[in-house]
């Protein structure tokens, strides 16, 4: 078992989040590799950076004076040709830096980076590094699309930013004849475009059996994906690593008078979640009962339901994402089955993080975590179901809180099970 790791330098490179994307999950990283590694640098886009940074600080993080940061810049869209020199640049000044017994990570991936990688690797003076990729939802595109009887049907509202005036009607007809043209227009060089670039690089063509996988260890982040991806080339390699956390201290209890469920998190536009709500509604509970949306999605008209706190800003910061949680009894999710077959959302890892039991759908992610140490929470399978389980809690409440102690108590173990630096101590494989 390893514990510190002066010799080696890890070199961890992040090519597309920016921002506060995968803020939380990335530090986790980076956090657990600081308990192994003396030396990290971090390659990342500048906001991604501060987000990062401010994370760590937030956690009291030990790994904070091990990070030697590193700005690099990419576009925004990842389907863009030029990106393939971006990241020509980027990972070309990162490998000339690496020595013989350095290792690289890289946190997330798409078709473009993989192709420069892979081209970079068949050089003769970096044949020998080994690149460790962490698969995202991006390779979804590996299996075919799963129809769902569950989703409910959904409607595409294409709001203008600015109304038409109706005072003219020809001019009226007109400008809005101009606008759906325009809009076509726009729509259709788009998809031509994504679909040419589509075209050259995807997933599929790149994992195909006729190319060479042997300098990439990929590492997927939930137990799930090992019975659901299969890729047909011998030399694929692929380790689990559950999704890193850097766990806060065990929150006080807080006993409320009445049930509290969250969304947390920007969640899904499937439908799910309207359907479950207009259930509950018709359920009529007798008894107080809060639905919080700690959410930056918009939810037109969602005020029409019952018992609905919701946020109306377009940014939380992450410190107030975690008061709003506070006294949350159940985080509730509505990713359906189609969702997340050999990907992890980080929405799961958060319900684990912040201790809160779960309500969801029914999705094999979410089966997976629950079932490693016990249940963390219910699996509803339809909307019915869950209105009925959430009726059902707000009106046995206060008793239900012996269930919510039994669903933390196998919380904490599953935390003893999916550590990030526990894992790397137990096994010095995940990262070649």
């Amino acid at each position: 078992m390893e514990i510190l790791r002066k010799d080696i330098m890890i070199y961890v490179c992040e090519p597309q989040c920016k921002s506060g994307s995968h803020e939380s999950f990335n530090s986790g990283f980076l956090h657990g590799l600081g308990e192994i590694y003396n030396d990290i640098y971090f390659y990342a886009e500048k906001t991604h950076i501060i987000y990062i940074k401010s994370y760590l600080s937030l956690r009291n993080s030990s790994c904070i004076k091990k990070i030697n940061y590193k700005e690099i810049t990419f576009l925004n869209n990842i389907n863009d040709f030029r990106q393939l020199f971006f990241y020509y640049k980027i990972f070309n000044n990162i490998f000339k830096r690496i020595t013989e017994n350095d290792k690289i990570l890289f946190l997330s991936t798409n078709p473009m980076a993989l192709f420069i990688l892979n081209k970079l690797v068949k050089k003769q003076k970096y044949k020998n590094i080994i690149l460790n990729i962490v698969l995202h939802g991006g390779i979804e595109e590996l299996i075919p699309i799963q129809k769902n009887n569950l989703l409910a049907n959904t409607r595409l509202n294409i709001i203008s930013s600015k109304p038409l005036e109706k005072n003219n009607k020809v001019i009226y007809f007109i400008k809005k004849i101009y606008r759906f043209v325009r809009y076509r227009i726009k729509a259709i060089l788009l998809e031509t475009y994504n679909s040419l670039n589509h075209a050259f690089f995807n997933y599929k063509s790149f994992f195909s059996n006729k190319r060479d996988l042997s300098s990439f260890n990929f590492i997927v982040l939930s137990k799930h994906i090992l019975n659901n991806l299969h890729i047909n080339n011998s030399t694929f390699k692929m380790k689990l690593c559950f999704l890193p956390c850097i766990f806060p201290l065990n929150p006080v209890e807080i006993k409320n008078d009445y049930p509290k469920l969250a969304i947390f998190g920007y969640g899904t536009g499937n439908g799910l979640f309207e359907e479950f709500l207009e259930k509950l509604d018709n359920l009529n509970p007798s008894k107080k009962y809060e639905i919080r949306l700690i959410s930056t999605r918009s939810y037109q008209g969602i005020e029409r339901y019952k018992n609905i706190t919701l946020n109306r800003s377009n940014f939380i910061p992450r410190i107030e994402y975690e008061k709003l949680a506070e006294d949350i009894d159940f985080f509730i999710n509505f990713y359906d089955p189609s969702q997340y077959r050999i990907s992890c959302p980080g929405s799961i890892l958060e319900a684990i993080m912040y201790r809160k039991p779960v309500i969801y759908i029914g999705n094999e992610c979410f089966d997976s975590y629950n079932s490693l140490a016990g249940p963390i929470g219910i699996r509803a399978g339809s909307t019915e179901n869950f209105a009925l389980i959430v009726f059902d809690i707000i009106e046995k409440w206060p008793f239900e809180r012996e269930r919510i102690y039994k669903f933390k108590e196998n919380i904490e173990k599953v935390i003893n099970i999916i550590d990030f630096t526990t894992q790397l101590k137990n096994d010095s494989s995940i990262i070649l």
